[in-house]
């Protein structure tokens, strides 16, 4: 697509066909989502599953976790119908599948608020997030012990010469564009990507347990990951950092690289 880039000091993106501006999200801002609907009678299942579907996505779109978390449990039919729609169909039980949707949430909540939300501290930034399991294959709802923002000196995408652009001194801010700038002054853009998220999976011990093969193939890794895109939209960027290196050292770096989704 042609883009039509400001540059100002918080630029703006537009398209040219049509004409309309590319919205970015607003990290420094936090909408409050407040039930005002007593509804006196009682609907029927199919149109109240339905109607806890989209709060459900409206939670999660305006990250407030914590409220899709407690809707999730609801009841049972509404946690089947959840567990199916991120993660798909199984044969756990009702109470392993609202824990498993609800670890999950937490996580996103602790990757929204102690990395997209806090301030940038250099160009290229990373989210650690520190599992409390020492060993083993890393699922999204592990317990995490916690999450923090850290420094990295960059991330390649593709083989491909990546434009970095701010709208703001969040994490959350970062835009990336992969393209180059035509005569006329637009920017043939191949690929656009904002927010821009990097994750490192680690034990307490600093020691990334992940393979390039288990986040390539683990299907749960795969669904997290839509599950970030449908919670910040369809140009979220998702890279996470793979360690081949097998020597247990974390500051051997020769076996490290991304994996882009």
């Amino acid at each position: 697509m042609k883009l039509l880039i400001t540059r100002s000091s918080k630029p703006h993106f537009y398209t040219t066909d049509p004409l309309q501006e590319l919205k970015v999200i607003d990290f420094g801002s936090h909408e409050l989502c407040q039930p005002d609907w007593d509804l006196q009678r009682s609907l029927p299942l199919e149109i109240t599953t339905k109607i806890c579907h989209d709060l459900f996505l409206i939670y999660l779109r305006s990250f407030n976790f914590d409220q899709a978390g407690a809707l999730v449990a609801i009841n049972s039919t509404f946690a089947n119908d959840i567990y199916d729609y991120v993660y798909g169909r199984s044969v756990l039980s009702v109470t392993t599948k609202i824990k498993r949707i609800c670890n999950s949430l937490n996580l996103l909540e602790m990757i929204h608020d102690s990395y997209m939300t806090v301030d940038r501290i250099s160009q290229y930034t990373m989210c650690r997030v520190v599992r409390r399991k020492f060993s083993g294959k890393f699922y999204p709802w592990d317990g995490v012990h916690e999450c923090f923002a850290t420094p990295i000196s960059g991330v390649i995408a593709d083989d491909k010469p990546v434009k970095q652009y701010a709208s703001g001194p969040l994490n959350g801010d970062n835009i990336w564009v992969v393209g180059k700038y035509l005569d006329n002054g637009l920017f043939d853009c191949r690929r656009f990507k904002h927010p821009v998220i990097n994750l490192e999976i680690t034990n307490a011990y600093d020691l990334n347990l992940c393979t390039a093969f288990f986040l390539r193939r683990d299907q749960f890794i795969k669904q997290f990951v839509w599950l970030l895109k449908l919670t910040y939209g369809r140009y979220t960027g998702v890279h996470i950092m793979f360690n081949d290196s097998g020597d247990g050292n974390p500051f051997d770096l020769s076996g490290t690289g991304f994996i882009e989704y």
